[in-house]
């Protein structure tokens, strides 16, 4: 059983009743390859529905020697657009949590990075992925670490199963490890099916031409061997700009200067991961505040303030509970099934570090996607509207120095991804194996 992506839907409910006196003879609950099996006498015709959240029920008359085909869910679109239906799962673990995504509407249109950023505690930059205000020790797709944030940023978050989320790196990672670490399981593939994007991109920003970029994700799984494969190319545009002081206190002095970096650089990478399944000193604390609140049905908005405390000491000096606040506010907004975007800001009021003060910081991003053909052309334009770059003042007996980074960060970047996806589908498994009490399933449901 798939989807009209040929996606497999696991856990879905399937119900075999009699006819006519709709009498329940069996249920059972799809596997995570889509298949099921159910048990009934022979020579009597029976009605089989299937239904699981987000997709319209299907309902056909079949007997025991019946060849049930493919069956394909279809998205219940007005269930989507009215109800707006989350099919989030939360379990909560004394280290973090684990949260089901599929069929979680946000994540159409959106970038993986995205997706991550309405996750309790999860917070997200141009840069990083912090967990509690501390950037990730580590990021894991299907269990292989990621080597560079872009490979995450190339991940549509259409294509997330699921995301286990630990606080602090545990045993597996180095003993010195800082940080939390994040562990997406993406959707299994149907056996004997492929899917994936190509993906091409061009950007501007106030200096100009930013440059281009091309992507490819490829797919597949036979048997229990599953391929994932991203194939990239980049060229861009490196710039910034910076202004650094020094004033010197007993001559009142100063020394002024400006320094401007224009740079192109580029590369092509090709990373292939296959995987067999073998059976189915800083912080002291962090305290924060943040929730989801849907003002309108098409906008959900995430705001989130946080603390954090921190110890340090040198030869000179010694800061004891200095307070670091961040706040941010994520916007997600679903216009129509296929034309949506977010809107997001970031800002880090001033504080001190022993013998540096940092000045505020703030940045407002966005992004704007429009799918076309049953989702498979998305156009995605990603733009950053303004950013106030970080200004660091450090004191000393002798001198004071200010460094500004003076970088103009306001861009825009234009995306076409084409999805596709073929193989075999899954074929419904009709012999009989097993039975599961239908009071079971519909506990569970």
């Amino acid at each position: 059983m798939t989807d009209t992506r040929r996606e497999p839907v696991p856990f879905a409910s399937v119900v075999l009743r009699s006819l006519p006196d709709s009498a329940v003879v069996a249920g059972s609950m799809t596997g995570d390859d889509g298949g099921f099996s159910l048990s009934a006498p022979e020579g009597s015709s029976y009605l089989l529905t299937v239904s699981f959240i987000g997709y319209l029920t299907h309902k056909q008359v079949c007997g025991t020697s019946s060849d049930l085909g493919d069956i394909v869910l279809e998205d219940d679109v007005q269930m989507l657009e009215e109800a707006v239906v989350v099919a989030h799962r939360v379990e909560h673990r004394p280290n973090g949590y684990h949260i089901n995504l599929r069929n979680d509407p946000i994540a159409k249109g959106r970038q993986a990075t995205e997706m991550l950023s309405f996750l309790p505690g999860v917070s997200t930059d141009d840069e990083s992925v912090q967990i509690l205000s501390r950037t990730t020790h580590a990021i894991y797709i299907d269990g292989i670490k990621i080597q560079d944030y872009s490979e995450l940023k190339a991940l549509q978050a259409s294509q997330i199963e699921s995301v286990d989320i630990d606080y602090m790196s545990g045993v597996k990672e180095a003993a010195d490890a800082q940080g939390g670490v994040i562990r997406i399981k993406l959707k299994k593939q149907a056996d004997g099916g492929f899917s994936g994007y190509l993906q091409a991109s061009a950007g501007a920003n106030m200096y100009g031409y930013g440059g281009e970029s091309a992507r490819s994700i490829f797919r597949a799984r036979t048997g229990n061997l599953s391929i994932y494969n991203i194939l990239a190319y980049v060229r861009q545009r490196y710039f910034s700009d910076n202004e650094s002081e020094y004033l010197f206190k007993e001559t009142g002095s100063d020394i002024l200067s400006r320094e401007e970096y224009r740079s192109w650089g580029g590369y092509l990478s090709d990373r292939l991961n296959l995987s067999y399944e073998i059976n189915p000193s800083h912080s002291l604390a962090v305290f924060g505040v943040e929730g989801n609140l849907k003002p309108f049905k098409w906008w959900t908005v995430k705001p989130m303030v946080s603390l954090l405390l921190q110890y340090a000491k040198t030869s000179r000096y010694t800061v004891s509970n200095q307070a670091m606040w961040k706040f941010s506010l994520s916007n997600n907004f679903t216009f129509s099934p296929t034309f949506g975007g977010t809107l997001n800001a970031n800002y880090e009021p001033e504080s001190r570090m022993l013998d540096a003060l940092w000045k505020p910081v703030a940045q407002v991003n966005g992004s704007l996607y429009k799918t076309f053909l049953d989702d498979r052309l998305e156009l995605r334009l990603d733009f950053t509207l303004w950013r106030y770059g970080r200004r660091t003042i450090i004191e000393t007996p002798v001198y004071m120095q200010s460094v500004w980074n003076r970088t103009k960060e306001t861009r825009a970047e234009l995306t076409i991804t084409w999805n596709f996806s073929g193989g075999k589908k899954v074929n419904v498994r009709r012999n009989a194996d097993s039975i599961q009490d239908y009071k079971q399933i519909t506990d569970q449901r």
